[in-house]
C-alpha cells in the first residue's frame, strides 16, 4: 500500500483502475479515479485523503465492502469501499507516516 499515496493518486485523475469485489472474485468491472480530496488530518504526522472514482453502474452494482484494486502506479491493493451513490466509490484514507 505504500505506493497508494496521496502524490500518486493526485497524478492518476482520469485513469482507470482495474477492481474486483472481495467477496464475489467473478465480479470485475473498472473504475475511473474521479477526485481526491486532503482530510483536515493530512499534514505531518498522518496521511489522509479521499478518493472517488466513478464506475458504469450497468456493469456492477456497489455494495459497501472490500475491493481489490489494481493499477500500475500503485500495484494491488484491498480497500475497504462506501459507495456514495449507485455510480461513485469513496476509499478513505488514514495512514500514520513513519
Amino acid at each position: 500500500m505504500d505506493k497508494f499515496n496521496l502524490s500518486t493518486l493526485n497524478g492518476m485523475v482520469g485513469e482507470t483502475v482495474s477492481v474486483v469485489d472481495s467477496d464475489n472474485p467473478k465480479e470485475k468491472f473498472e473504475a475511473k479515479v474521479e477526485k481526491i480530496r486532503e482530510s483536515p488530518m493530512n499534514g505531518d504526522e498522518w496521511e489522509a485523503f479521499a478518493v472517488m472514482m466513478k464506475v458504469d453502474e450497468n456493469e456492477c452494482v456497489l455494495k459497501q465492502g472490500n475491493y481489490h484494486l489494481s493499477h500500475e502506479k500503485f500495484g494491488d491493493v484491498e480497500l475497504f469501499c462506501s459507495p456514495n451513490d449507485a455510480s461513485t466509490m469513496e476509499f478513505v484514507i488514514s495512514k500514520k507516516k513513519s
